[in-house]
């Protein structure tokens, strides 16, 4: 697992997806974008996490959508999804939502479905980026 860490000194982080304008001013963190777009198109084509740790307020979330949205990402990855986690979440709405994302809502979910299961066949020989933001426990 690689891990970015940001510090107060040079930085400013139930499932929700919503986002913020791509063009707001960023200022202090165009290089580490550049080092995780490079790892992200760059790296091994096997699965891989990039952690982005640190404090409240560090900016952990905005440099995620930053690269997220950035058009090398979006043309690199046939699918992708930006999750929020929280405190509590359902993992089984968590799946689903990826899947709604991956998918552009494509395909309605059945209640008795194996969500997993179907997420993962559909991901299979795939290349895909699922961001999950704001997690509070290593068991999440």
């Amino acid at each position: 697992m690689k891990n970015i860490e940001k510090t107060a000194a040079n930085a400013n982080l139930s499932t929700q997806c919503s986002f913020p304008s791509n063009n707001e001013e960023f200022v202090g963190f165009k290089e580490d974008i550049k080092q995780i777009i490079q790892k992200l198109t760059g790296g091994t084509k096997e699965r891989d996490v990039i952690s982005i740790v640190g404090m409240a307020g560090l900016g952990k979330t905005t440099l995620a959508r930053k690269v997220y949205h950035n058009h090398n990402i979006a043309d690199h990855f046939d699918a992708r999804a930006f999750c929020t986690i929280s405190q509590t979440y359902s993992i089984r709405k968590l799946l689903v939502e990826i899947f709604k994302q991956a998918t552009g809502g494509k395909r309605d979910i059945k209640e008795d479905e194996d969500i997993a299961a179907v997420l993962k066949k559909t991901l299979f020989r795939k290349r895909y980026l699922i961001v999950l933001d704001d997690i509070w426990n290593y068991k999440a």
